[in-house]
């Protein structure tokens, strides 16, 4: 049952050896509502755990990934893993999918988060894309975002973080083609590529709620948003730091 439904998947997973109870604890710095990929970074967590505490094991990286990916799947499909990527590998991750391909990348920009104050689930979000696009469609838009990650990971290889704010806002319109946006969005994007500090910005995630992601020159907050009583939601700003550590056991 949500929120516990991919902790209590991992555990189910090792069932069969837990031959007594315990306490599991969890410390986390935002609710899990907020998405930020939660639901990758309890998984590969627990699982972790779970195999260090049962066979004194500590998965690597690669094999944490594909057990955790399997318990993810069986609740979420469809599953790219890049949540999964990104929680286990930390920092910027190049990842694929399928011919499965993972690379960190050591350099790691400065980015700023504002959650819409809702979200959908990536199954209702594919669903609507699949209810609007034909098959034609859907190859070409795949194919473009791909075009951008590719770029995107050469423009942060060279450190031009002009380029890659670019690239955010190609992909923003990109994901407004395909329904991604909304109001809400369109504004928050409005007001994020207005503003000097920020060299560019994308919806981050699936789309359909969640977040927007900017990318920043310098450590600048948003606190004026006279919309926000007009569209009667609860945005809320996030000014990170990206962990460059991944998962890590102490």
């Amino acid at each position: 049952k949500k929120p516990f439904d991919y902790i209590l998947l991992s555990i189910l997973k090792y069932k069969k050896y837990i031959k007594y109870g315990f306490i599991l604890r969890i410390n986390s710095c935002f609710l899990s509502n907020y998405g930020f990929g939660s639901s990758a970074a309890i998984t590969s967590a627990v699982v972790f755990l779970l195999n260090y505490w049962l066979f004194d094991i500590k998965l690597n990286k690669i094999n944490l990934f594909f057990i955790s990916k399997s318990i993810i799947s069986s609740l979420q499909k469809p599953s790219s893993g890049s949540d999964l990527a990104a929680s286990i590998f930390g920092g910027v991750v190049y990842y694929k999918s399928y011919p499965f391909f993972i690379k960190k990348i050591n350099l790691i920009p400065d980015i700023i988060l504002i959650y819409s104050g809702y979200k959908k689930s990536t199954l209702e979000v594919v669903n609507l894309i699949n209810s609007k696009l034909d098959f034609k469609n859907k190859i070409l838009f795949l194919y473009l975002i791909n075009e951008c990650v590719e770029n995107a990971k050469e423009a942060i290889l060279d450190c031009d973080w002009i380029r890659l704010g670019e690239i955010f806002n190609i992909q923003n319109e990109l994901m407004k083609f395909l329904f991604l946006s909304d109001n809400i969005f369109d504004y928050l994007y409005y007001i994020l590529k207005n503003v000097d500090n920020v060299f560019g910005s994308k919806i981050s995630g699936s789309g359909r709620g969640d977040c927007i992601l900017g990318l920043k020159k310098i450590t600048y907050d948003l606190k004026c948003f006279d919309y926000l009583d007009k569209i009667n939601v609860n945005l809320k700003e996030f000014n990170l730091s990206v962990s460059n550590d991944g998962i890590y056991f102490f």
